[in-house]
C-alpha cells in the first residue's frame, strides 16, 4: 500500500511560504500575489494514487504543480473563483457549473476569498476506464478540459467532495485502514460523473483550436468590452470562421455565450454579496449597461428576477 500523508497548515505570514513549498506532499509551489494580508489554509490527504485537499484563502495566490506524477487534477470552486493559466490566456472558473480537469505542470491563480477543492486521480486508471466507455476517449494530455455541466450536477459533485474531504481529515488516527476505501469511492464517483456527463465531455474533447482560443480570450476578458471582430483579430481568424466554428462546438454564438457567462457571474455575486450593494452596480461591473434588458435576460436564464434572487438568499 502506498504511503499516506495527512497535511494541514494555516499560513498567516509570508515567511511561512518557503516552508510550505518544501514540505507539502501535493507537489505545489505557492506564490502570494499580495503581502498586505496573508490568510491561507491548506489541508488534506495525499497518496501516490489519489489525493484530496482543500484550499481556503482570503489572499490571492498562484499555485504551480512542480512535479509530474501521472495524475489528472480536478478542480472545483466551492466559493469564489480561480483562473487556470496558459500563456497569454486563461480560463476563469467560478462557483457555478464548470469542472476543470487539467494535466500535470498546470498553474492556477486563486482569487481573494476563495475556497477550492482539489482531487488528483491516476491518469492511467481513468483513461483505461474511458477506453472501455467511449469509441474515441478523451486525451487528457491536453493542457486542460473545461467540462460545463448544470448547476445541480455541479453542486452534487462539489458537495460529495466536501463531505468526503471532511470525513477523511477527521479520521487521521485510522487513516491507513480507511483511506483505501476512500480512494476507491473517489475513483468510482468520478467514473460515474464521466458516465453521466458523457455527451458534455465528448463535446469538450472535440473543440476546435479556434473555439479553444476564443473561450480562453472570453474568460480572460469577461469584464471588458468584447466584440467578435476584436476576438477574431486576437486569435488570428476571420469573423465568419470564428462564428461558424464557435457555434458548431458550443451550440450558440460567441456573443450569446459571453452574455450567459456574465449573467452567471452576476448571479453568483447576488448570492454572495451584501444586500447593501446595488444590483445595478453588480450588473454594470459585468458589462450590463441597460437594466431593463439585463433584468429580462436574467429572468429568462434563472427563472426569477435579480431582486427575487436576493430575497431567497
Amino acid at each position: 500500500m502506498s504511503e499516506i500523508k495527512v497535511f494541514h497548515r494555516y499560513i498567516n505570514s509570508k515567511n511561512d511560504i518557503d516552508e510550505i513549498n518544501e514540505g507539502n506532499p501535493f507537489g505545489l509551489t505557492l506564490e502570494l500575489q499580495s503581502h498586505d494580508q496573508v490568510d491561507l489554509q491548506i489541508y488534506g490527504v495525499c497518496s501516490k494514487t489519489v489525493s484530496l485537499w482543500r484550499t481556503k484563502t482570503k489572499t490571492a495566490f498562484r499555485s504551480q504543480l512542480k512535479q509530474t506524477r501521472g495524475q489528472l487534477h480536478i478542480r472545483v470552486a466551492v466559493k469564489g473563483s480561480f483562473k487556470y493559466e496558459k500563456g497569454q490566456y486563461g480560463y476563469i472558473n467560478d462557483h457555478s457549473h464548470t469542472i476543470i480537469v487539467a494535466s500535470d505542470n498546470n498553474a492556477f491563480m486563486a482569487q481573494n476569498d476563495c475556497d477550492v477543492i482539489c482531487l488528483d486521480l491516476s491518469r492511467s486508471k481513468i483513461e483505461k476506464y474511458l477506453s472501455s466507455l467511449m469509441k474515441n476517449p478523451i486525451n487528457f494530455n491536453r493542457d486542460y478540459t473545461a467540462i460545463e455541466i448544470g448547476l445541480s450536477e455541479y453542486q452534487d459533485f462539489c458537495e460529495f467532495l466536501q463531505k468526503t474531504h471532511d470525513t477523511v481529515v477527521q479520521t487521521e488516527e485510522n487513516i491507513n485502514v480507511l483511506y483505501p476505501l476512500f480512494e476507491e469511492m473517489l475513483m468510482s464517483k468520478f467514473r460515474l460523473f464521466i458516465q453521466e456527463n458523457y455527451e458534455k465531455i465528448s463535446s469538450a474533447k472535440n473543440y476546435s483550436k479556434t473555439t479553444d482560443l476564443a473561450l480562453q480570450f472570453i474568460n480572460e476578458n469577461l469584464q471588458r468590452k468584447i466584440s467578435v471582430s476584436i476576438m477574431a483579430l486576437e486569435i488570428g481568424v476571420s469573423i465568419s470562421t470564428l462564428e461558424k466554428k464557435f457555434k458548431k462546438d458550443i451550440g450558440i454564438t460567441p456573443i450569446h455565450y459571453i452574455v450567459n457567462r456574465r449573467l452567471d457571474m452576476v448571479h453568483q455575486e447576488l448570492l454572495e454579496s451584501s444586500k447593501f450593494q446595488y444590483i445595478s452596480q453588480i450588473a454594470m461591473r459585468w458589462g450590463f449597461e441597460h437594466m431593463a434588458d439585463f433584468s429580462r435576460r436574467y429572468k429568462l436564464r434563472f427563472g426569477r428576477s435579480p431582486s427575487e434572487t436576493r430575497e431567497h438568499i
